[in-house]
């Protein structure tokens, strides 16, 4: 099972993003810090790891400086998560376990032909 925007949606609910400079070996010091709500009947376990959220991702942050906007990977499901960033899964009645709440942390944010496909670490909480 994978991502499908028109059936739930992820989206941005506190934004505290703060881009900053990039520091060696601190792939989640990179940016991020934002809060998504995900609600659908999805458990955590069905949402973490590598090609859930596809093309959820916002283009990464640089240190090379701004990225061409013609180069920058576009999605129709891209809602901006960035590693560094927390979601927040709401489970909902059509679930197995209806109203379970778990946290993960996007921990990673693929380049793939759709857009940047973003990794939500397992939860941390039910």
């Amino acid at each position: 099972m994978a991502y499908n925007a028109s059936a739930a949606e992820a989206r941005k609910i506190i934004e505290a993003g703060i881009p900053g400079p990039l520091a060696s070996g601190a792939a989640l010091t990179r940016g991020g810090g934002s809060v998504y709500s995900y609600c659908s009947s999805n458990a955590g376990e069905e949402i973490v790891g590598t090609g859930f959220f596809t093309g959820c991702g916002a283009q990464p942050y640089s240190s090379s400086g701004p990225v061409p906007y013609e180069s920058i990977a576009r999605s129709t499901n891209n809602v901006g998560m960035r590693p560094g960033d927390l979601l927040v899964n709401i489970e909902s009645s059509a679930g197995a376990t209806p109203g379970r709440v778990t946290w993960h942390a996007i921990i990673g944010s693929t380049l793939a032909s759709g857009g940047y496909d973003c990794t939500a670490s397992a939860h941390a909480s039910t």
